[in-house]
């Protein structure tokens, strides 16, 4: 819907994303998103973004 990454993605990707931060002595940053009205924003905005 958003073509944002969801929780299966993360589970996926992120040991991959962290060994790739610890070889290259970076920092990784993680950001959840929450959102409580799921719905209200699909009808306002509908399922395929604007």
């Amino acid at each position: 819907m958003t073509g944002l990454a969801n929780r299966r993605a993360l589970q996926e990707r992120l040991p991959a994303r962290l060994a790739e931060a610890q070889r290259q002595g970076s920092q990784l940053w993680l950001v959840q998103l929450k959102l409580d009205d799921l719905e209200g924003v699909n009808q306002r905005w509908g399922w395929g973004g604007r």
